[in-house]
C-alpha cells in the first residue's frame, strides 16, 4: 500500500474523513450554506498542472491522483489535520506548501497577481530550513535535515525544493515580503554552516526579507509551528510609497488596515476578500518528533481561518512584547 493510500484509510479509521476531498466539520458560527473559494480559481488550476508536470517528487501516478484531489478540495474552505506521522504527511502538507509557492511565484511573474500584496510568514523553533541549507551541497544537510527524511525521496524533494522557492519568493517585488519569526535561542541551535548560509540571506539588501527574533520566547508548541501566506488583491491593504521597514507585527499591521479600510467601504466584507493558506509542519530536522500536520485555507472572514490567523499573530506578538509571559516548552505539553 503506497503512502497515501495508508493515509487515506488512517484518516477514515481514526474519524478525519476523506483525505480526496472531504471537507470537514464546520464552525459554529460558519452558515452553513455559505461557499468559501479558498484560493483564486487560476492559481488552483495552476497548481493541478504543476502536480502533473512534476518529475522529480517521486510521486506515483496513483498517488498524485490522491495529491490532485486534495488540491480540488480547496476550490473551497477545507481545514484539515493530519496524523503525527511525518513520513506520511510530510509529502501531502509540505507538498502542499511547496506548491503553492511555486503557483505564487509563476502567476505573480504572468502578472496573473499584479497590483496584489502577498505576506508570507513563517514561525519556526529555527531560522527556516530551506534559507539554512545548500540544495546542492549534501554536507550543509547534516543536522538540518534527519536521516529518514534524507533517506525518501518524496519527503528530500518537498525540503531541496523549498531552498528554491523561498528565495525566489523574496526577489518577487516590493509586493510580496518574507517574513521569518524564531526564538532568538534558536539561531545558535543551528549548526554554524547553517548560521552562515542563513546570515547571507539575512544580510542581503536587494530582497524583500525580514529577520525577525524573538526575544521574550525559548521555543514553540508544535501547533504553533509553521506557516501563513496572506494575498489581499487591490483595494484589500493600503498602498505605501515608502519601502516595508519590516517594524511590527506584519499580521496585526494586516488587520488594522483592514479594519480602518473597512470603516471607509461599507458595502463589501473586505476581509472575505483576503486569501489564506495555513500550514502547520515541523521543521525537517524534527521529523522523527511528533508533529502537528494541518492545511487550513479560506478567507479571512470565515472563522476557522481566522482561527489560523490568530494564532501565528499572538505567536509573534508573545515572543515579540516584553510584557509577555514565557510559551511553555513543547515538551511540557
Amino acid at each position: 500500500m503506497n503512502r497515501f493510500l495508508k493515509l487515506l484509510a488512517l484518516l477514515m479509521t481514526i474519524g478525519f474523513g476523506s483525505l480526496a476531498g472531504c471537507t470537514a466539520e464546520r464552525h459554529p458560527n460558519m452558515t452553513p450554506e455559505v461557499a468559501y473559494t479558498a484560493i483564486p480559481e487560476s492559481m488552483r488550476q495552476y497548481m493541478l498542472q504543476r502536480i502533473n508536470s512534476d518529475e522529480a517528487d517521486h510521486l506515483t501516478p496513483e498517488e498524485k491522483e490522491i495529491f490532485k484531489k486534495e488540491v480540488s478540495a480547496f476550490s473551497h474552505q477545507v481545514k484539515k489535520e493530519y496524523p503525527k506521522d511525518d513520513a506520511l504527511a510530510r509529502p501531502l502538507v509540505v507538498g502542499y506548501q511547496l506548491k503553492h509557492e511555486e503557483t505564487i511565484i509563476d502567476k505573480y511573474k504572468d502578472k496573473t497577481l499584479d497590483g496584489w500584496k502577498i505576506t508570507i510568514v513563517f514561525v519556526t523553533p529555527k531560522p527556516v530550513t530551506p534559507l539554512s541549507i545548500d540544495p546542492n551541497n549534501e554536507k550543509t544537510w547534516e543536522g538540518a535535515i534527519t536521516e529518514e527524511v534524507k533517506n525518501d525521496p518524496t519527503r528530500l524533494h518537498t525540503v531541496l525544493g523549498r531552498c528554491i522557492t523561498v528565495p525566489q519568493l523574496m526577489k518577487l517585488g516590493h509586493n510580496v515580503t518574507v517574513y521569518a519569526f524564531y526564538p532568538e535561542s534558536g539561531f545558535l541551535k543551528r549548526e554554524p554552516a547553517h548560521q552562515e548560509i542563513y546570515k547571507s540571506f539575512r544580510d542581503r539588501e536587494d530582497i524583500n526579507f525580514f529577520d525577525e527574533p524573538m526575544k521574550y520566547i525559548t521555543d514553540l508548541k508544535p501547533e504553533e509551528v509553521g506557516a501563513i501566506y496572506v494575498m489581499q488583491p487591490p483595494g484589500t491593504f493600503k498602498v505605501s510609497t515608502t519601502v516595508n521597514s519590516g517594524l511590527g507585527n506584519p499580521l496585526q499591521i494586516i488587520e488594522d488596515e483592514l479594519s480602518e479600510l473597512q470603516t471607509e467601504n461599507n458595502e463589501q466584507d473586505l476581509k472575505s476578500q483576503v486569501f489564506i493558506t495555513n500550514i502547520g509542519a515541523g521543521q525537517a530536522i524534527d521529523a522523527s518528533r511528533p508533529n502537528t500536520f494541518s492545511l487550513r485555507s479560506g478567507p479571512l472572514s470565515n472563522p476557522e481561518t481566522h482561527e489560523s490567523f490568530n494564532l501565528r499573530k499572538n505567536t509573534i506578538a508573545s515572543g515579540t512584547t516584553a510584557a509577555s509571559e514565557p510559551a511553555k516548552s513543547s515538551s511540557e505539553n
